[in-house]
């Protein structure tokens, strides 16, 4: 069965045209994003690749405002978690969760209308710049009779956010369709007419209302009475089949499911196929007094560079670095960095924020270590190994304590002395440039670095390839 709208009037109609003529913005990101989800996103949803999924997990940070049926958005990605597992992954609290490979949601539920949701974006965009996305939900507001005035206040602030955060992506919704009587023909017109502006200016659209409507290939409906503006129109409501006044979100489990399902088809289709970067790895390892990050790329477009940052509470990251993109490629690429600026004892999260040349950024990670307190004696592998011009050796030491630091052929030749002295408790790291006592470069081999105290032996094989 199609599901048809009613004709637009013309009044609505022009009313439209007005709209998007005195406040059409920028696309967002610089493509267009004309995506709406609807209950056809519903039987979609299976053929979603998984990796478009974890892409979309990845990168989109959202703060979003509602009452009771958003919730019937966020409890639906949550049935979805608890009953497919990764990568349908979410995480929904009133600050901004801090998780990888999970969908993360600024949640704000005491938001009834829009003048009590728009004035707090900017100050969770700046408490929050990792977040990229920002959506309103509706709850009853769109069954007045007044409707035309409240779209155009909602179009309004919209698009004044969208000039204000052009990097920053807004997605549009319809109201529900549980009002009949007048009420719902009012709300019906609001969403005819948001989804035409959505459609004619390329935005982003969540259509509750339809999906509200639609159960098992049927649209519930009911013909408009005679006494209100569009009587005897037939126009959709919702489904018997999720009528739940005491349910979640006044509605049914099934239902959130459905708004759940169409919410991650959404994100998966507004997800960039041309992203600058597809990630391949990202981590982070204590490397004696510090912390080597390293990351590989499997894809690189039109891309600038990206800023390493990091946090000790997994909220507040400010910028250590700003690692460049490796020049004219488009290849996947390794990339490190070692973060000698840490404390012993200390919790750190990492994150990359990968740049494109367009201005666009999506953030990987974060990534989490601690580093230790020295508590026993400790030789590390080598790093890198096997390595070509030098490698670095790492040891702990739990106390104060005479130590010897050599090098070794594999037929137990002294080749080299590092080390050989008092050194005091905590962490080292020397680096060995393949050279012997004298100075001279050693031909290709295996070699051993031998650690030596009065109470610790230990012994670390390297591979030196010229």
């Amino acid at each position: 069965m199609r599901h048809c709208h009613p004709a637009i009037p013309i009044r609505l109609f022009i009313l439209i045209n007005i709209l998007a003529l005195c406040w059409s913005a920028p696309s967002v990101f610089g493509v267009n994003r004309a995506v709406t989800a609807d209950h056809t996103s519903i039987d979609r949803f299976p053929s979603i690749p998984a990796d478009q999924i974890s892409a979309a997990a990845n990168n989109f940070r959202i703060y979003f405002g509602h009452t009771s049926h958003g919730m019937q958005i966020t409890i639906g990605l949550q049935v979805l978690q608890q009953n497919l597992g990764a990568p349908y992954l979410v995480a929904v609290d009133w600050t901004l969760p801090s998780a990888a490979n999970t969908l993360c949601i600024r949640d704000r539920t005491d938001t009834w209308a829009p003048e009590d949701f728009f004035p707090t974006v900017p100050d969770a965009l700046a408490m929050n710049p990792e977040i990229n996305t920002v959506m309103y939900m509706w709850c009853g507001q769109p069954e007045t009779a007044e409707w035309q005035a409240l779209l155009q206040n909602y179009i309004s602030r919209m698009n004044a956010l969208e000039q204000q955060y052009p990097n920053v992506l807004f997605i549009y919704a319809t109201g529900n369709a549980q009002q009949t009587d007048c009420s719902g023909d009012s709300r019906n017109q609001f969403n005819i007419a948001l989804r035409e502006y959505c459609r004619s200016q390329g935005k982003p659209l969540f259509d509750f209302g339809d999906i509200d409507a639609w159960s098992n290939g049927e649209m519930a409906s009911y013909v408009v009475p005679n006494w209100c503006v569009h009587a005897g129109q037939s126009i959709p409501k919702e489904h018997p089949n999720y009528y739940e006044p005491n349910g979640p979100g006044h509605t049914t489990l099934t239902s959130c499911e459905n708004k759940g399902k169409a919410f991650w088809w959404l994100l998966a289709n507004l997800i960039d196929a041309n992203t600058p970067v597809k990630l391949a790895s990202f981590k982070a390892e204590v490397r004696g007094e510090g912390v080597q990050i390293s990351w590989r790329t499997e894809l690189e477009r039109d891309h600038l560079g990206f800023s390493l940052e990091r946090s000790e509470d997994g909220h507040a990251f400010a910028e250590i670095d700003f690692i460049p993109a490796v020049s004219g490629s488009s290849s996947g690429q390794g990339y490190s960095f070692r973060d000698a600026k840490v404390k012993k004892g200390v919790h750190y999260f990492y994150r990359l924020k990968a740049i494109s040349r367009d201005g666009r950024f999506e953030y990987y990670g974060p990534i989490q270590v601690t580093v230790p307190l020295p508590h026993t004696f400790g030789l590390l592998n080598t790093y890198p190994n096997p390595f070509n011009q030098s490698t670095c050796i790492a040891y702990c030491l739990p106390q104060d304590v005479q130590v010897q630091l050599d090098i070794v052929d594999a037929g137990g030749t002294h080749v080299r002395r590092l080390e050989n002295g008092w050194r005091s408790k905590g962490a080292y790291e020397v680096s060995w440039d393949g050279c012997d006592d004298s100075g001279v470069a050693l031909s290709s081999g295996v070699f051993l670095v031998l650690l030596t105290t009065d109470q610790f032996h230990d012994m670390r094989k390297m591979v030196l390839m010229r």
